[in-house]
Protein backbone atom coordinates (compact mmCIF):
# COMPACT_ATOMS: atom_id res chain seq x y z
CA UNK A 1 0.00 0.00 0.00
CA UNK A 2 1.30 3.49 -1.06
CA UNK A 3 2.50 5.36 2.44
CA UNK A 4 1.04 8.33 1.68
CA UNK A 5 -1.50 10.35 -0.86
CA UNK A 6 -3.59 12.70 -1.14
CA UNK A 7 -7.69 12.30 -0.45
CA UNK A 8 -8.84 10.03 -3.10
CA UNK A 9 -12.15 11.55 -4.94
CA UNK A 10 -14.29 8.63 -2.87
CA UNK A 11 -12.89 10.26 0.04
CA UNK A 12 -13.95 13.55 -0.84
CA UNK A 13 -17.22 12.78 -1.91
CA UNK A 14 -18.37 10.99 0.98
CA UNK A 15 -17.27 13.38 3.15
CA UNK A 16 -18.98 16.49 0.88
CA UNK A 17 -21.75 14.47 1.19
CA UNK A 18 -22.37 14.60 4.93
CA UNK A 19 -21.69 18.18 4.76
CA UNK A 20 -24.16 17.96 1.70
CA UNK A 21 -26.51 16.06 4.61
CA UNK A 22 -25.72 17.92 7.86
CA UNK A 23 -26.63 21.15 6.00
CA UNK A 24 -30.06 20.32 5.33
CA UNK A 25 -30.47 19.14 8.97
CA UNK A 26 -28.95 22.16 10.04
CA UNK A 27 -31.56 24.65 7.95
CA UNK A 28 -34.72 22.44 9.27
CA UNK A 29 -33.44 22.68 12.86
CA UNK A 30 -33.18 26.55 11.95
CA UNK A 31 -36.60 27.12 10.17
CA UNK A 32 -38.67 25.42 13.53
CA UNK A 33 -36.77 27.71 15.19
CA UNK A 34 -37.78 30.70 13.12
CA UNK A 35 -41.17 29.12 12.92
CA UNK A 36 -41.69 28.78 16.86
CA UNK A 37 -40.53 32.42 17.38
CA UNK A 38 -42.92 33.07 14.65
CA UNK A 39 -45.86 31.94 16.40
CA UNK A 40 -45.11 33.01 19.55
CA UNK A 41 -47.00 35.23 22.15
CA UNK A 42 -46.76 38.82 20.42
CA UNK A 43 -45.32 39.99 24.41
CA UNK A 44 -42.89 37.50 24.17
CA UNK A 45 -38.93 38.07 23.30
CA UNK A 46 -38.53 36.14 20.41
CA UNK A 47 -34.86 36.05 20.57
CA UNK A 48 -32.80 35.96 23.92
CA UNK A 49 -29.40 36.61 23.62
CA UNK A 50 -28.22 33.08 24.49
CA UNK A 51 -30.67 32.33 21.61
CA UNK A 52 -29.02 34.74 19.21
CA UNK A 53 -25.31 33.22 19.91
CA UNK A 54 -26.72 30.04 19.22
CA UNK A 55 -28.22 31.41 16.01
CA UNK A 56 -24.46 33.10 15.05
CA UNK A 57 -22.75 29.77 15.82
CA UNK A 58 -25.37 27.71 13.86
CA UNK A 59 -24.88 30.01 10.69
CA UNK A 60 -21.11 30.52 10.96
CA UNK A 61 -21.53 26.43 10.92
CA UNK A 62 -22.97 26.21 8.20
CA UNK A 63 -21.08 28.79 6.09
CA UNK A 64 -18.05 27.08 7.25
CA UNK A 65 -19.47 23.78 5.60
CA UNK A 66 -20.89 25.30 2.52
CA UNK A 67 -17.16 26.95 1.90
CA UNK A 68 -15.34 23.24 2.69
CA UNK A 69 -17.94 22.29 -0.54
CA UNK A 70 -17.34 24.91 -2.75
CA UNK A 71 -20.42 26.85 -2.34
CA UNK A 72 -19.20 30.81 -2.12
CA UNK A 73 -22.93 32.33 -3.15
CA UNK A 74 -24.43 30.42 -0.15
CA UNK A 75 -21.29 31.10 1.72
CA UNK A 76 -21.49 35.23 1.41
CA UNK A 77 -24.80 35.01 2.49
CA UNK A 78 -24.69 33.35 5.83
CA UNK A 79 -21.50 34.96 6.48
CA UNK A 80 -23.70 38.27 5.72
CA UNK A 81 -26.98 36.73 7.86
CA UNK A 82 -24.23 35.66 11.10
CA UNK A 83 -23.29 39.51 10.89
CA UNK A 84 -27.11 41.07 10.94
CA UNK A 85 -29.22 38.02 11.70
CA UNK A 86 -32.39 37.23 10.28
CA UNK A 87 -35.22 37.95 12.63
CA UNK A 88 -37.76 36.21 10.69
CA UNK A 89 -38.92 33.19 9.34
CA UNK A 90 -39.14 35.15 5.65
CA UNK A 91 -35.58 36.66 6.33
CA UNK A 92 -34.30 33.05 6.96
CA UNK A 93 -36.40 32.32 4.03
CA UNK A 94 -34.14 34.69 1.70
CA UNK A 95 -30.61 32.88 3.28
CA UNK A 96 -31.98 29.24 2.62
CA UNK A 97 -32.73 30.25 -0.76
CA UNK A 98 -29.58 31.11 -1.67
CA UNK A 99 -27.60 27.99 -0.46
CA UNK A 100 -30.73 25.94 -2.33
CA UNK A 101 -29.79 27.64 -5.55
CA UNK A 102 -26.01 26.98 -5.23
CA UNK A 103 -26.97 23.45 -4.50
CA UNK A 104 -28.70 22.77 -7.75
CA UNK A 105 -25.57 23.45 -9.76
CA UNK A 106 -23.87 20.72 -7.97
CA UNK A 107 -23.71 17.38 -9.04
CA UNK A 108 -23.07 14.29 -6.82
CA UNK A 109 -21.49 11.10 -8.56
CA UNK A 110 -23.02 7.66 -7.18
CA UNK A 111 -20.92 5.03 -6.75
CA UNK A 112 -22.28 1.32 -6.30
CA UNK A 113 -21.01 -0.90 -3.62
CA UNK A 114 -20.17 -3.70 -5.94
CA UNK A 115 -17.73 -1.47 -7.93
CA UNK A 116 -16.23 1.25 -5.10
CA UNK A 117 -14.31 -1.61 -4.31
CA UNK A 118 -11.96 -0.94 -7.48
CA UNK A 119 -11.41 3.13 -6.70
CA UNK A 120 -7.96 3.55 -5.20
CA UNK A 121 -7.92 0.03 -6.02
CA UNK A 122 -4.03 0.48 -6.40
CA UNK A 123 -3.82 0.97 -2.45
CA UNK A 124 -4.97 -3.18 -1.86
CA UNK A 125 -1.33 -3.66 -4.15
CA UNK A 126 1.63 -5.28 -2.00
CA UNK A 127 4.40 -3.08 -0.56
CA UNK A 128 6.86 -4.57 -3.23
CA UNK A 129 4.71 -3.80 -5.71
CA UNK A 130 4.95 0.00 -5.67
CA UNK A 131 8.07 -0.51 -4.99
CA UNK A 132 9.14 -2.21 -7.76
CA UNK A 133 6.55 -1.38 -10.45
CA UNK A 134 5.10 2.31 -9.46
CA UNK A 135 4.53 2.95 -13.23
CA UNK A 136 2.54 -0.08 -13.62
CA UNK A 137 1.09 0.22 -10.43
CA UNK A 138 0.11 3.82 -11.05
CA UNK A 139 -2.10 2.68 -14.27
CA UNK A 140 -3.79 -0.19 -12.22
CA UNK A 141 -4.67 2.20 -9.50
CA UNK A 142 -6.09 4.96 -12.60
CA UNK A 143 -7.80 1.44 -13.51
CA UNK A 144 -10.00 0.87 -10.59
CA UNK A 145 -10.85 4.03 -10.96
CA UNK A 146 -12.05 4.46 -14.44
CA UNK A 147 -13.64 1.06 -13.34
CA UNK A 148 -15.59 2.46 -10.42
CA UNK A 149 -17.32 5.24 -12.41
CA UNK A 150 -18.36 2.42 -15.33
CA UNK A 151 -15.36 3.91 -17.90
CA UNK A 152 -14.62 0.31 -18.98
CA UNK A 153 -12.79 1.36 -21.96
CA UNK A 154 -10.99 3.65 -20.29
CA UNK A 155 -10.40 0.96 -17.22
CA UNK A 156 -8.76 -1.24 -20.30
CA UNK A 157 -6.66 1.42 -21.57
CA UNK A 158 -5.09 2.30 -18.34
CA UNK A 159 -4.90 -1.54 -17.28
CA UNK A 160 -2.68 -2.53 -20.91
CA UNK A 161 -0.51 0.62 -20.21
CA UNK A 162 0.29 -1.20 -17.27
CA UNK A 163 1.22 -4.54 -18.71
CA UNK A 164 3.40 -2.28 -21.50
CA UNK A 165 5.11 -1.01 -17.93
CA UNK A 166 5.69 -4.85 -16.85
CA UNK A 167 6.54 -5.68 -20.98
CA UNK A 168 9.61 -3.26 -21.20
CA UNK A 169 10.57 -4.55 -17.68
CA UNK A 170 10.78 -7.84 -18.83
CA UNK A 171 12.44 -6.85 -22.30
CA UNK A 172 15.50 -5.27 -20.05
CA UNK A 173 15.75 -8.21 -17.43
CA UNK A 174 16.75 -10.56 -20.57
CA UNK A 175 19.41 -7.99 -21.32
CA UNK A 176 17.82 -7.72 -24.62
CA UNK A 177 20.07 -5.74 -26.95
CA UNK A 178 18.27 -4.27 -29.38
CA UNK A 179 16.78 -0.68 -27.90
CA UNK A 180 12.89 -0.19 -27.32
CA UNK A 181 13.27 3.52 -28.79
CA UNK A 182 11.29 5.23 -31.53
CA UNK A 183 8.14 3.69 -32.81
CA UNK A 184 9.69 0.07 -32.20
CA UNK A 185 8.91 1.05 -28.61
CA UNK A 186 5.13 1.00 -29.12
CA UNK A 187 4.88 -2.29 -31.15
CA UNK A 188 3.98 -5.04 -28.47
CA UNK A 189 4.54 -7.55 -31.60
CA UNK A 190 8.04 -6.71 -31.89
CA UNK A 191 8.94 -6.77 -28.32
CA UNK A 192 7.33 -9.73 -27.63
CA UNK A 193 8.89 -11.56 -30.60
CA UNK A 194 12.32 -10.74 -29.00
CA UNK A 195 11.30 -11.70 -25.59
CA UNK A 196 10.19 -15.20 -27.00
CA UNK A 197 13.41 -15.42 -28.57
CA UNK A 198 15.50 -14.47 -25.58
CA UNK A 199 13.69 -17.56 -23.81
CA UNK A 200 13.75 -20.12 -25.90
CA UNK A 201 17.73 -19.23 -26.87
CA UNK A 202 18.13 -19.94 -22.51
CA UNK A 203 17.01 -23.95 -23.28
CA UNK A 204 15.32 -25.93 -21.41
CA UNK A 205 17.39 -26.47 -18.59
CA UNK A 206 17.57 -22.46 -17.72
CA UNK A 207 15.79 -22.26 -14.01
CA UNK A 208 13.97 -19.45 -14.49
CA UNK A 209 12.23 -20.82 -17.98
CA UNK A 210 8.55 -21.60 -16.65
CA UNK A 211 8.20 -18.23 -14.93
CA UNK A 212 9.43 -16.33 -17.93
CA UNK A 213 6.88 -18.31 -20.11
CA UNK A 214 4.36 -17.53 -18.20
CA UNK A 215 4.90 -13.61 -18.21
CA UNK A 216 5.39 -13.75 -21.72
CA UNK A 217 2.48 -15.89 -22.14
CA UNK A 218 0.14 -13.51 -20.13
CA UNK A 219 1.12 -10.49 -21.78
CA UNK A 220 0.63 -12.39 -25.49
CA UNK A 221 -2.72 -12.68 -24.42
CA UNK A 222 -3.55 -9.18 -22.71
CA UNK A 223 -1.88 -7.60 -25.89
CA UNK A 224 -3.78 -9.72 -28.29
CA UNK A 225 -7.15 -9.93 -26.44
CA UNK A 226 -7.87 -6.79 -25.03
CA UNK A 227 -4.71 -4.30 -25.97
CA UNK A 228 -5.15 -4.02 -29.79
CA UNK A 229 -8.66 -4.23 -30.04
CA UNK A 230 -9.16 -1.42 -27.29
CA UNK A 231 -7.52 0.92 -29.51
CA UNK A 232 -10.39 0.99 -32.38
CA UNK A 233 -13.62 2.40 -31.93
CA UNK A 234 -15.69 -0.67 -33.26
CA UNK A 235 -14.54 -2.52 -29.59
CA UNK A 236 -17.01 -1.84 -26.37
CA UNK A 237 -16.70 -3.84 -23.36
CA UNK A 238 -19.21 -4.63 -20.56
CA UNK A 239 -18.82 -4.35 -16.72
CA UNK A 240 -18.04 -8.24 -16.85
CA UNK A 241 -15.62 -7.95 -19.45
CA UNK A 242 -13.72 -4.65 -17.85
CA UNK A 243 -13.81 -6.59 -14.39
CA UNK A 244 -12.12 -9.87 -15.79
CA UNK A 245 -9.28 -7.83 -17.30
CA UNK A 246 -8.48 -5.71 -14.75
CA UNK A 247 -8.06 -8.53 -12.33
CA UNK A 248 -5.86 -10.59 -14.75
CA UNK A 249 -3.25 -7.45 -15.31
CA UNK A 250 -3.58 -6.97 -11.37
CA UNK A 251 -2.26 -10.99 -10.81
CA UNK A 252 0.24 -10.36 -13.96
CA UNK A 253 1.60 -7.18 -12.18
CA UNK A 254 1.88 -8.40 -8.86
CA UNK A 255 3.62 -11.96 -9.83
CA UNK A 256 5.86 -9.61 -12.09
CA UNK A 257 7.01 -7.20 -9.21
CA UNK A 258 8.08 -10.35 -7.25
CA UNK A 259 10.81 -10.91 -9.64
CA UNK A 260 12.22 -7.62 -10.79
CA UNK A 261 11.44 -3.79 -10.93
CA UNK A 262 10.70 -1.68 -13.99
CA UNK A 263 14.37 -1.40 -15.12
CA UNK A 264 14.31 -5.65 -15.37
CA UNK A 265 16.44 -5.72 -12.74
CA UNK A 266 17.84 -8.07 -11.31
CA UNK A 267 18.74 -9.39 -14.38
CA UNK A 268 18.04 -12.29 -15.82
Amino acid sequence: MMATRLWSLLDMLKIFANEYVDIGKDIANLEMNFYMSDTAEPDSQAWSEDEKAELKSALAEMARKCEQIGMPTALAALQRASRNLPETQREFAQVVSVLEHELTTKLFLFIPSERAKYHEHGGHFKTTTWANLPGAATEMLHAGNCFAVAEYIACIFHATRSVEVGLHAVHACLAIAVPTGGNDRNNWGSILKRIKDAIDQRGKAWGEKELFEELYAMMAAIGHAWRNPTMHVAKSYTEADAERIFRVVADFIEKLSLRMDENGLPLA
